[in-house]
């Protein structure tokens, strides 16, 4: 096959309003939107060839699934760096972290190890608003029932608790519980997106077994899970970009 690759690239940056967008979108053959499900709906509601390719990155989110005899400090401090840099404003970072097989008393001392861990990884200060927003949420966790932790600094809140407890969202709070990996599963968001790992033996072909009927679609180690490669939200989204000329031999 040859594939057809463009002359040139141009970048235009706008406001969302301008009238330039609705000029683009009705030529373009490609669009691709990383944003929310409303914007990506508005983009792909415009004007467009009815031939084009629409490729959407919309909201995800994703975990961290740790087993207990491979957590390592090591791995906690990678575990800290991944949560840290975005918070809950990356789809891939983890909203929560599930001990697997482990008990509640084991997934708070994991907590507390984090705790322990938190100021030599992280040592930027805190933005007052951040600070503001982690006493909040550190309150409105305690009111649910979770067991939660300001990190030094007041960076980030630390909340374990039990597997039954409601959610709550906030920018960096990471929820902390304990659970099999058929319970794990079974409790995983309907957006879910990656799962960064920690385990014995990731190779297992029984975590192929158990994830395969799920909507995961990265399964990846801990240090990855930002990791932007060629697929991802499980499309091939660069070969969607190019068309192929079949060539008979």
């Amino acid at each position: 096959m040859t594939w057809r690759v463009p002359s040139c690239v141009e970048t235009v940056t706008f406001a969302r309003d301008d009238p330039r967008q609705r000029e683009l979108t009705r030529s373009a053959r490609v669009r691709i939107v990383f944003g929310t499900d409303a914007a990506a709906e508005a983009i792909h509601g415009l004007p467009h060839p009815l031939d084009s390719i629409g490729i959407s990155f919309v909201d995800r989110a994703s975990e961290a699934w740790l087993e207990p005899a491979a957590v390592s400090d090591e791995v906690l401090t990678t575990l800290i760096k991944v949560f840290a840099i975005y918070g809950q404003a990356g789809c891939t970072s983890p909203k929560r972290v599930i001990l697997l097989r482990g008990s509640e008393g084991e997934a708070r001392a994991l907590r507390d190890r984090l705790l322990d861990l938190w100021p030599k990884v992280v040592g930027a200060e805190t933005a007052m608003h951040t600070a503001s927003g982690n006493l909040m949420a550190e309150q409105w966790s305690r009111a649910l029932g979770w067991d939660p932790k300001r990190t030094p600094g007041n960076t980030a809140v630390l909340a374990s608790g039990s597997r039954g407890l409601h959610g709550f969202e906030s920018p960096m709070a990471l929820r902390i519980q304990s659970a099999t990996p058929e319970q794990a599963l079974a409790d995983l968001p309907p957006n879910i997106q990656t799962i960064g790992y920690a385990l014995e033996k990731p190779k297992d072909p029984a975590w192929l077994k158990l994830l395969a009927g799920s909507q995961v679609l990265r399964f990846v180690p801990l240090g990855q899970m930002h990791y932007f490669g060629s697929h991802w939200d499980g499309q091939e989204f660069w070969r969607q970009c190019f068309v192929a000329m079949e060539i008979g031999r």
